[in-house]
């Protein structure tokens, strides 16, 4: 009887190991389905984080590449702007320069004056036959130059 008894004890025993086994595996699989899960969404986030990096790298690259156009771009308007007089210097090179009138005679006529009276005096029959008009008169400096390419 006893020994039935250990017998069926034991047999208990082993449906229990065999039971709570069997809870064991099924907790295993499990977890290693949510670590699956796990490792997938991890897997996608890095995907992620990886093109999120890229595309920011790119902007950064595409920024630096703006800047530096937009430095050349000041620089060439810089450049620019310091050629303005010379050619308008440059232009007024193949105009009529008439050197040595005093300041203060241009004062009180302006320089359109001055060339007006000049004409009249020198040329009295232009006046008369064709009708000149004076577009622009500027005063030059007395002495040229030699820096500037307009001297």
């Amino acid at each position: 009887k006893l020994i039935a008894g250990l017998g069926k004890s034991m047999e208990n025993i082993r449906e229990t190991i065999a039971t709570t086994t069997m809870e064991l595996k099924n907790i295993c699989d499990e977890l290693k389905n949510d670590i699956n899960k796990i490792r997938n969404k991890m897997e996608t986030s890095n995907a992620q984080i990886e093109e999120a990096e890229r595309r920011t790298s790119d902007l950064e690259d595409i920024i630096i590449e703006k800047e530096e156009a937009e430095k050349k771009t000041d620089k060439l308007i810089q450049e620019h702007k310091k050629r303005v007089p010379e050619l308008s210097d440059t232009i007024k090179r193949n105009t009529i320069r008439i050197i040595g009138i005093p300041e203060e005679e241009e004062r009180g006529k302006g320089a359109e004056g001055v060339l007006e009276q000049i004409i009249a005096e020198n040329f009295p029959n232009l006046g008369r036959e064709v009708d000149v008009e004076i577009q622009e008169a500027q005063r030059t400096p007395l002495r040229s130059n030699l820096n500037r390419s307009s001297a």
